[in-house]
């Protein structure tokens, strides 16, 4: 199997050794021009072919939960209007992100074609190094607290009342 991260414009070369070795490739470009969406699609033909635009579980249930908001918006007196605003970084390259395209195609696909009215594209800001997350209360958070202030406590000094020089 060939997980291709890369760029669309190699996609014809991975293609051709994906047919010539009969391996599976997993798409995960997210910028494939018209030519190479239809070598994928001839490629389908040949060996199993997965198109992933995003491999995270969060954008997994960003789309579960957009398939559930046009199952129930189907069922309403009239249609709402819809639209995928995205935010990203000014370095991100594409535009819109093939992850807002498809939020808009699960959209389209229950409600009917051109549902999703507008994708939005908002690019500002610096790519962020730190991504910090807040662990809920569980022993495992309390052992990491733990930790984190005996290492504190070592790297400190000891004052007078420890027997030391402040």
């Amino acid at each position: 199997m060939v997980i291709d991260a890369s760029r669309g414009a190699f996609l014809l070369r991975t293609a051709a050794y994906c047919k010539e070795t009969g391996a599976a490739l997993v798409i995960c470009a997210s910028d494939l021009a018209p030519g190479e969406l239809a070598a994928a699609r001839e490629l389908s033909a040949h060996v199993p072919v997965v198109r992933a635009v995003n491999l995270s579980v969060a954008h997994w249930l960003q789309n579960h939960l957009v398939s559930t908001a046009t199952r129930i918006a189907r069922r309403l007196p009239e249609l709402p209007a819809a639209s995928v605003l995205e935010r990203h970084t000014a370095a991100k390259r594409d535009q819109p992100s093939a992850t807002a395209q498809a939020l808009a195609g699960t959209w389209d696909e229950v409600l009917g074609d051109g549902a999703a009215q507008e994708i939005t594209s908002y690019r500002a800001g610096r790519a962020r190094t730190r991504r910090p997350v807040t662990a809920c209360e569980s022993s495992l958070s309390r052992a990491s607290v733990e930790s984190r202030e005996k290492r504190r406590a070592r790297d400190q000094p000891p004052t007078d009342q420890e027997g030391g020089a402040p």
